[in-house]
């Protein structure tokens, strides 16, 4: 019974560290599009300027 809980609870510690794992990836992903974005704002900006 002791160790059947154990197990559980082993198996809760990995699941958190999998989410855990996996949000710091997506916040990685959207912080890098957002970066990306802006960029490319910020260059489309310059490059209509060269133009008039």
């Amino acid at each position: 019974m002791q160790s059947h809980l154990m197990q559980a609870n082993q198996t809760r510690i990995t699941v958190l560290q999998y989410s855990n794992l996996i949000g710091i990836v997506i916040n990685f992903v959207i912080t890098a599009f957002v970066i990306e974005l802006c960029s490319s704002m910020i260059l489309l900006r310059a490059m209509a300027r060269q133009c008039r």
